[in-house]
């Protein structure tokens, strides 16, 4: 190549990345802004379940933050950051919760143990996971000794937290 046809090239490389490096912001900021308002639709539903509790309403908010984060799902729950992991995985949890309570959910224990599992995935030892994942094991799926194994499990997992009132009401319950 000649010096001048070189240079033309090198500057048409170089202008080139730039708009790349453009599009790498843009998709960046696009990225934050998305996960920016999943996290306060999160909030939002978290602050409804303190005050309302289980109901229809909180589980739609929920739905709604899931909804919201889908479009950074596309690798799985393994493609977030740490933050918005704690943050969907602490969502789907508190669905699993509000989902056990609402008889009205077709297929509530399927769902409750999927979303229970979803949690289990990154977070082993979950108490409250492990607990309704029995309970769907249970209610649900009909599988009483793996259903008891895993509520045991649970009871045990609390107790190694330090949560011994849990860990004392869920064995209660599981002698009645």
């Amino acid at each position: 190549l000649t010096p001048d046809v070189a240079s033309v090239i090198t500057n048409m490389t170089s202008a080139f990345s730039k708009v790349g490096n453009l599009v790498d912001d843009d998709e960046e900021e696009e990225r934050m802004e998305t996960s920016r308002q999943a996290q306060a639709k999160y909030r939002k539903a978290q602050d409804a379940y303190n005050s309302k509790g289980s109901n229809d309403d909180v589980l739609r908010l929920f739905q709604e933050a899931e909804e919201a984060i889908k479009p950074l799902l596309g690798n799985g729950l393994a493609g977030l950051d740490p933050q918005e992991l704690e943050t969907v995985l602490k969502g789907r949890l508190h669905q699993a919760v509000v989902t056990a309570h609402l008889e009205t959910v077709p297929d509530r224990w399927g769902k409750v143990k999927s979303l229970a599992e979803d949690v289990l995935q990154f977070d082993f030892n979950n108490a409250h996971a492990r607990w309704l994942r029995g309970l769907s094991l249970m209610h649900g799926l009909n599988r009483p000794k793996e259903a008891e194994e895993e509520c045991r499990r649970a009871a045990e997992c609390a107790r190694m937290q330090g949560k011994d009132a849990e860990a004392g009401q869920w064995e209660a319950e599981r002698s009645e």
